[in-house]
């Protein structure tokens, strides 16, 4: 089977660095995969110390085919350099999967992920592998130990295609948002779908967007594309201590139950109850970001690029 390469962004989160790396070292096939660390430059001295961590542990890693480091000579921020690094990997191949350095994975991730990268790469519909799953919520499967959705886009543990990459950026653009609100058929649809989408197809607007949670769903939305993802998450996200750039705290995240099986084969067609877990997925997006948290949300948008204007 072929194995795509792992593209981990970090800064300076030492310590969930160092756990996110054992997990996947734990994994089947982990000595087959390439890894590609893209290391950003502090912007601040309170980075320094744990920037300084993560340089000197990169030499001691071992266990994965090769280990690629991307050093950046200044600060780039967290999603230029995730952007800037997919671009850098991607131009050696057709796949890749995005890690962020605070997750935590199940000695199948790679497994589950690979085997979806290389099961449905040819079919279209489907816009990338996601091991992340909605554990103890309402989502129905049936026997089938996946399923797909066309709502929601996380990119906890992603793996996407270069294809898929490519024809995003070609959609996805300035152009395409204004059109989609401009149009009163499409703007209807968008403001009955969620204030979430039209917030981001707004932002879209007036500055450049590029692939992220948020602009994947709504390309999903528009494009009828989904996401596969594992009945039972290969995946928990640590970043809820407070240090993600989007976490609150929130501890009962940390305890999410992940997969501990070694191995993974697919069972199923993941269609079941496909229309099902849409309306429950949907219902979720809307409580989420309703229209006055929207608004909200929006003017702290506003306000932080003024700050940023300003400096």
């Amino acid at each position: 089977m072929k194995y795509a390469p792992i593209l981990i962004p970090t800064l300076c989160r030492h310590e969930h660095f160092r756990n996110c790396l054992g997990s996947l070292l734990a994994n089947t096939g982990a000595s087959l995969t390439d890894l590609y660390i893209a290391l950003d430059y502090p912007s601040k001295p309170a980075h320094f110390e744990g920037y300084k961590l993560i340089n000197d542990f990169i030499n001691e890693i071992v266990g994965f085919k090769s280990v690629n480091v991307i050093r950046r000579t200044s600060n780039f921020g967290a999603l230029p350099n995730f952007y800037r690094g997919m671009d850098e990997v991607l131009t050696k191949y057709d796949s890749f999967i995005y890690i962020e350095d605070d997750l935590i994975f199940s000695p199948n991730f790679l497994e589950f992920t690979n085997k979806g990268l290389n099961k449905f790469k040819d079919d279209k519909t489907i816009f990338a592998i996601s091991g992340h799953s909605y554990n103890g919520q309402k989502i129905k499967f049936s026997d089938n130990n996946y399923y797909r959705q066309g709502i929601s886009l996380h990119v906890y543990g992603l793996g996407i295609w270069k294809d898929r990459i490519e024809d995003f950026k070609k959609i996805y653009t300035r152009s395409y948002a204004i059109k989609k609100i401009m149009n009163p058929f499409t703007l209807l649809k968008i403001l009955r779908h969620s204030a979430s989408t039209f917030l981001f197809l707004l932002v879209a607007i007036f500055k450049k967007e590029t692939f992220s949670d948020s602009t994947g769903s709504i390309y999903m939305f528009f494009e009828k594309k989904d996401v596969i993802q594992p009945t039972l998450s290969k995946v928990k996200n640590m970043g809820w201590d407070g240090t993600g750039n989007n976490c609150k705290v929130d501890d009962n995240k940390a305890l999410q139950q992940i997969d501990t099986n070694h191995h993974f084969n697919y069972i199923g067609n993941g269609h079941n109850y496909y229309e099902i877990n849409n309306k429950f997925l949907l219902e979720g997006m809307r409580n989420y970001m309703s229209y006055s948290k929207m608004f909200g949300h929006g003017f702290r948008m506003i306000l932080h690029r003024v700050k940023t204007i300003l400096k």
